[in-house]
């Protein structure tokens, strides 16, 4: 029962997390410099190539886990409790590792059980979707003042779910869509 109630909480911490961690990513990720009128979103990035890629692939690596993004993120440390913080100006991506010793049969959820828990212990009213043998939901902000939108991708590693979570501007998240499912493509977990 205790840790049943610990991964409540720890699911529930993902929600002020997220919530934190958008704020964040509104005020570092999408500043401009301040010799510039304010841009929002795929505006800042300067580095869109021909094929419309976003800078030139770089590997990140944490705790168990490898994702490829590009050069444009860079590493920041968590004030969230999420495990990875990625910042770029389009996108952030969290990292979040959920060992199975913090529920009794957790590691016996299929990756898809596991996907609905989340959303269900994070109050989305969505479904998991899958595309490309990958499990995923998309998600809003449910704060106004906070205009964002997530795609959260869950994986399943030998002793742990992982959770990586691609969070945009709503206005940018359709165009993004592709670009995430691209980076979520390139996630190892061991």
């Amino acid at each position: 029962m205790r840790t049943r109630n610990r991964l409540r909480t720890r699911l529930g911490v993902s929600v002020l997390s997220v919530a934190v961690a958008l704020c964040l990513l509104l005020s570092g990720c999408l500043s401009t410099p301040s010799d510039t009128a304010p841009r929002s979103g795929l505006d800042v990035v300067k580095e869109i190539n021909s094929d419309g890629s976003l800078g030139k692939s770089k590997s990140f690596s944490g705790d168990g886990f490898t994702i490829t993004l590009t050069d444009l993120f860079r590493e920041q440390e968590s004030e969230t409790g999420f495990d990875a913080y990625y910042n770029s100006p389009f996108c952030g991506v969290m990292v979040l590792k959920e060992p199975f010793s913090l529920e009794e049969g957790l590691k016996d959820k299929t990756l898809t059980e596991y996907v609905e828990s989340v959303i269900k212990n994070n109050g989305h009213d969505t479904q998991p979707q899958e595309k490309d043998g990958l499990v995923y939901y998309r998600y809003s902000n449910p704060d106004p003042d906070y205009d964002m939108s997530g795609y959260s991708y869950s994986f399943k590693g030998s002793d742990a779910f992982y959770i990586f979570q691609f969070v945009c501007l709503t206005s940018d998240a359709d165009d993004l869509a592709d670009t995430i499912h691209a980076f979520a493509k390139t996630v190892t977990v061991e």
